[in-house]
């Protein structure tokens, strides 16, 4: 970003235009001892930097760039004109991050918020989407907590995590000790108690979800002091991306995470008279956003829409229990839907698309606290740049917290070639971005150097918190050892170095060509490990595998595997070749269970689970 030189006039980058008037939005000056960016706001409904509505059908269409113009600013207040590589954390080394906030507004209803339940089920198998659940604890009472425990505690084996939406949504923006005690005190105590004693071990209230309309941030420490997460919603709730620490009126020790719903309401969608879209227009429109958070930001922002338990259910939503507004009757009547689900429907099918990370609600204040608290520095090391991280005094929670975290390189003139983490080989990175492990307490030391790719074995995505990721390189063998932490569904895609390669100790994977590269995806149903190798020598070509992998050998004239159905009542193997391939079972079964089919090239074998067990031994043969 070119900036003014010393001792000249601001210089406006860019303006604002509307109503035939234009407005300086981007300026820069840079004097003596300072630079100095300047942004004519980033939060209205409709000014340019929504990153989303600034055109007349509320999306980008062309896609616009203002949030790389925005890091530019940035970069170029701190660091000036300088064309070197620079790096910095992000909150995830995906193409984006999404969370479901879900506002459980009908906790009273058991019809509604069962469905909800199922559904946000649904979605965390598919994509391991967690949710952010909170519930209204007063109306809960009366549909009787034994409900909401089973259903708590799927939740939780997902991904998502259970907290307040207030006691009895009763919170109009002001904040005083009465409403303190009635809405946020006794929320926790149900929580603690009654969700506790139904069954539900809720170890603390994780985060409070804002009600109505916003509260102001001088009653943030009444919230603070309560909660370490604040799910709310900025002007008319339509801030664009907004997540960070709040220390302004906080009182809270590790410091208040805050994080915007982004980028509309399903209520703005679906009931406000002010708008009048159908659920599918909405769902267009916002798979749109959704896009342009992935496909054209690409900085691992998170998505996190407020979605409600009435929007999802089939009863909809209950028209008595806003206020009244006179206005309202004077507006024309809004667009009707015969359901509500195809704006939900199409945004799950883009979680189970894309390259997203998944982060536990906790997890993401967590990672917000590193980013915004962390010291760090860097430098540059003849081509090499090192980047130095300091997590002294973190807890053990904060230090796995950390795992998934990027570290963006701008400005690089080639592409990532290699990494190296306190001088160990870290396999783990895309051309300009770095997918933390979890990091250890005090000093950690990142190198990163640029050039041609060295054809090694890399992991490109994870959508889950790694553990620990380590690479293998002995002669010819290449292998990438990989353990990550999830609850719920982890996703994964790494590039191999050779051509067969297999991933054993996950639950599936397929092998696919990418821009003239192999690539393989998989899937793991919670934590564990992979690792990424080559088959042995004339073993049939790789297409997918349904059950884990967990040896493979030569064996004779044939290859020695065994596999495990874990959750599956059956293993599905697909190679690629001319050849019929065969399986012997070792044990465990009768070889006529096993079925063989022919898909032009693709032999598919499909081999039974044990009753007993999940384990299953056998010898492959044929194939090329």
């Amino acid at each position: 970003m070119p900036g003014s030189r010393a001792g000249t006039e601001p210089h406006v980058l860019l303006e604002a235009t509307g109503t035939g008037e234009k407005f300086p939005w981007l300026s820069c000056v840079e004097t003596e001892t300072s630079r100095v960016v300047l942004i004519g706001g980033v939060f209205g409904a409709g000014d340019a930097a929504s990153l989303f509505r600034n055109g007349q059908d509320r999306f980008p269409d062309p896609p616009n760039r203002v949030y790389d113009v925005l890091v530019s600013a940035l970069q170029w207040a701190l660091y000036g004109d300088d064309t070197g590589p620079i790096p910095a954390l992000q909150f995830c080394a995906a193409d984006a991050a999404v969370m479901i906030r879900l506002d459980g507004d009908h906790s009273d209803r058991p019809g509604d918020f069962e469905q909800t339940f199922s559904y946000l089920f649904a979605i965390a198998e598919e994509s391991g989407v967690g949710a952010a659940y909170g519930i209204v604890t007063g109306r809960a009472d009366e549909a009787g907590w034994s409900r909401f425990a089973p259903l708590a505690k799927q939740l939780e084996e997902l991904g998502g995590e259970i907290g307040t939406h207030t006691h009895t949504h009763d919170i109009y923006g002001v904040i005083d000790d009465d409403i303190v005690a009635r809405e946020l005190d006794e929320s926790i105590r149900a929580i603690d108690h009654d969700l506790e004693a139904a069954g539900y071990d809720a170890e603390g209230v994780p985060f409070l979800i804002n009600p109505n309309g916003m509260i102001p941030m001088t009653a943030h420490g009444e919230i603070s002091s309560r909660f370490p997460l604040f799910l709310t919603h900025g002007i008319s709730a339509s801030v664009p991306v907004a997540y960070g620490v709040s220390t302004w009126f906080a009182e809270s020790d590790p410091p208040f995470a805050v994080i915007y719903d982004s980028p509309e309401p399903d209520f703005q969608w679906l009931y406000a008279r002010e708008w009048s879209y159908t659920a599918a227009e909405a769902g267009e429109i916002e798979s749109a956003i959704f896009r342009h958070y992935t496909n054209e930001i690409g900085r691992g922002v998170l998505f996190d829409m407020m979605w409600h338990d009435y929007g999802i259910a089939s009863s909809g939503y209950d028209q008595s229990r806003p206020r009244f507004r006179w206005a309202d009757l004077f507006k024309p009547a809004r667009k009707k839907s015969a359901s509500n689900r195809p704006l939900f429907d199409m945004l799950r099918g883009e979680f189970a698309e894309a390259s997203i990370y998944c982060p536990e609600p906790l997890e993401a204040a967590e990672k917000l606290r590193i980013m915004q608290g962390a010291d760090y520095m860097w430098s540059r090391e003849g081509s090499a740049l090192v980047f130095t991280i300091d997590l002294t005094g973190s807890d053990e929670f904060a230090l796995a917290c950390a795992g998934g975290l990027g570290l963006r390189i701008d400005r690089a003139q080639l592409p990532i070639r290699s990494v190296t983490i306190n001088g160990n080989d870290h396999p783990a990175f895309t051309d300009d971005v770095v997918i933390l492990p979890a990091l250890e307490a005090g000093m950690t030391r990142v190198t990163v150097r640029f050039g041609a790719d060295n054809g090694r074995s890399r992991l490109l995505y994870l959508s889950k918190r790694p553990h620990r990721i380590r690479a293998v390189h002995d002669g010819s063998q290449d292998e990438l050892n990989a353990s990550f932490e999830a609850e719920g569904v982890a996703r994964f895609t790494v590039r191999p170095a050779g051509p067969n390669p297999c991933v054993r100790g996950v639950d599936e994977f397929r092998v696919r060509m990418r821009d003239g590269e192999r690539i393989v995806d998989g899937r793991n149903r919670g934590g564990g490990s992979m690792i990424v190798e080559a088959s042995p020598p004339h073993f049939p070509q790789w297409d997918s595998a349904e059950g884990a992998v967990e040896s493979l050998e030569t064996a004779g004239d044939g290859f020695r595997i065994e596999l495990d159905a874990r959750h599956l009542p059956e293993v599905t193997l697909r190679f690629r070749t001319e050849e019929t391939v065969t399986f012997a079972r070792m044990h465990g079964g009768t070889e006529e269970r096993i079925r063989s089919r022919a898909e032009g090239t693709l032999q598919v074998l499909t081999i039974p689970a044990p009753r007993e067990h999940s384990r299953i031994t056998g010898t492959i043969g044929g194939g090329s």
